[in-house]
């Protein structure tokens, strides 16, 4: 038995593999992480660093951590805060982007999300700081090839609001952001179309600079022999997984099997008896 997975050279940048290769890589890494806040967030950012399958340690051993897929740290030349220190930099951290791409229908997103920024804030502040200022922004980006609302919008915003002042500003500092690579309403052209190269990242679906930057850093990716070779190298383990597995349950159905005969063919002798 092997697994259906696609051939390298139609990887879309939506495929967990090619996300991780692209923010992962030493030259592109980077330009593609400010290319993905720069098209899905609309800001641009100043000196930043990137994390590919970062993970975020629980403060109890008990407790289950969060991995990351992508994590952006945006700092400024400020003072140096608790969490500049957590990241190992020398400058302040402004703003961490967590993004998610997710291709599976997920359960309780929301409340998974509640987790998730709980868990990244409590390395924000070390024992005796008082100084809650310091905590960084943060922006969790779910990109996502179904709708998880049903509205068919290609974008859903959510940020803390007074429910008698919305307009009210409440600086909570967290932005959730879900995308929709299918959906057909909300956001504008440009959005829709690079959501949709995201989810299809083929030479049809070049539309506009944006997309023809994302194409240029897949191509980059796709060209590097060292990484189809590592894609095959998994493809090859994962199969051996999933054969070890099967194994593994063939045996385990036979012991059970043997073991229920076992003791149906004792109580009928013993009956007998």
């Amino acid at each position: 038995m092997s697994i259906n997975y696609e051939p390298f050279d139609e990887l879309d940048v939506m495929s967990n593999y090619l996300m991780n290769a692209l923010a992962s890589d030493p030259e592109i890494g980077e330009p593609f992480a400010r290319l993905l806040i720069r098209k899905l967030i609309g800001k641009e950012v100043g000196e930043i660093h990137v994390r590919a399958e970062s993970i975020v340690t629980p403060r109890h051993p008990g407790n289950r951590g969060v991995r990351l897929d992508i994590e952006v740290i945006e700092e400024s030349n400020s003072v140096v805060t608790d969490a500049s220190e957590y990241y190992g930099t020398e400058s302040a951290v402004v703003n961490i982007y967590d993004f998610e791409p997710h291709r599976q229908h997920e359960e309780d997103v929301p409340r998974k999300h509640r987790y998730r920024q709980a868990s990244i804030d409590s390395k924000m502040m070390k024992k005796g700081k008082n100084d809650f200022t310091k905590i960084p922004g943060l922006y969790i980006v779910n990109i996502l090839n179904y709708d998880p609302f049903d509205k068919d919008n290609c974008v859903y915003s959510f940020e803390m609001r007074c429910e008698e002042f919305p307009d009210m500003c409440y600086d909570y500092g967290v932005t959730i952001l879900y995308f929709n690579t299918e959906g057909k309403h909300g956001g504008n052209a440009a959005l829709r179309g690079f959501l949709k190269f995201l989810e299809h990242s083929t030479a049809d679906n070049i539309v506009d600079e944006g997309t023809e930057e994302m194409a240029h850093y897949v191509e980059q990716i796709k060209a590097r022999s060292e990484r189809r070779d590592e894609y095959m190298t998994l493809g090859e383990y994962l199969d051996g997984e999933v054969a070890r597995l099967a194994k593994e349950q063939q045996e385990h159905q036979r012991e059970e099997i043997t073991k229920r005969l076992t003791e149906e063919i004792t109580e009928r002798v013993t009956e007998e008896v």
